[in-house]
């Protein structure tokens, strides 16, 4: 008798919502800055957020650092809580494709 095969499934890209929302607080700084002095703007606000270094005047803000990674942390931090509680599995039974907490 041929012993039974197991079912392998390749593993799919999902989107964790906590850590894009851990991103937002970012993003809008980014967008800010995009408004009020363009590309250059925008990409000095996006560096100062996740260095917090900022590049116009040669200062490092450990309070910017702390706004753009601290919520990126918390969010991290939400989804491995969801995975280690079973939420992200019962997502994932219930039939929603792409999303994850």
């Amino acid at each position: 008798m041929a012993a039974k095969r197991k079912h392998h499934s390749r593993p799919k890209m999902t989107i964790s919502l906590a850590v894009i929302g851990g991103l937002a607080p970012t993003a809008y700084s980014t967008y800010y800055g995009y408004k009020s002095d363009g590309a250059r703007g925008a990409m000095g606000n996006l560096g100062m957020r996740l260095t917090g270094y900022d590049f116009r005047d040669g200062k490092f803000k450990l309070q910017e650092l702390w706004n753009g990674v601290g919520p990126l942390l918390l969010g991290g931090l939400v989804h491995k809580m969801a995975n280690q509680m079973g939420l992200n599995r019962m997502i994932s039974k219930a039939g929603i494709p792409v999303f994850r907490i």
